[in-house]
Order: C-alpha cells, then sequence, then structure tokens
C-alpha cells in the first residue's frame, strides 16, 4: 500500500467515524426534542382532564339544585317557570340561562 492510499483509507475511516457520531447526536438531539414535547403533551392532556372533571362536578351540582328545588316547588305551584325564585335555568328553558336550541 502506498502513502496516499493509507491516508485516504485512514480519512473515510474518519469520515464514517464522525457522520456515524454526527448521526448519533441527531439521534440523541431528536429524541430529547420528542420527550419535551411529550411531556408538554401530557401536561396539557392532565389539565384538560381537569377541566372536564371540574365541568361535570359542576354539571352535577346544578343538576341536583335544580331538581331539589323543583321538588321543594313543585307541590303548591301551578306554573314553576313563572315563578320568580327559580332558578335561571328553569326560567329561560336552559342550563345557566342560556337558551337552548
Amino acid at each position: 500500500n502506498s502513502l496516499a492510499e493509507q491516508v485516504n483509507a485512514s480519512t473515510r475511516s474518519t469520515s464514517t467515524r464522525w457522520g456515524e457520531h454526527g448521526q448519533v447526536a441527531h439521534l440523541t438531539a431528536t429524541v430529547e426534542s420528542l420527550a419535551r414535547e411529550m411531556g408538554a403533551l401530557r401536561a396539557q392532556v392532565t389539565m384538560c382532564m381537569e377541566v372536564q372533571f371540574e365541568t361535570q362536578r359542576a354539571v352535577r351540582q346544578e343538576v341536583a339544585g335544580a331538581l331539589a328545588w323543583q321538588q321543594q316547588n313543585l307541590s303548591g305551584h301551578t306554573n314553576i317557570d313563572q315563578s320568580p325564585s327559580a332558578p335561571a335555568c328553569d326560567r329561560s328553558g336552559g342550563a345557566g340561562g342560556a337558551a337552548t336550541g
């Protein structure tokens, strides 16, 4: 082998090693980025679940209150919808006073 061939072989070997190192570094950076994104998504899903549970709790509370009010005031009233003390959902026909359609 000539000196030129040995240098070329050494250069190819070195560039292959550096190429592999670059690929590993790139993959490592990609995995780290994906891990950060997954953590952010996990936090968002957790927050959405907490909001959903809180909304379900509030709806249950509103329904229970409306049913309790209706049960207490049903006897003696011929037209519950016109009662001034009725909850907003009973007077307007929709939950929270919003009209349904």
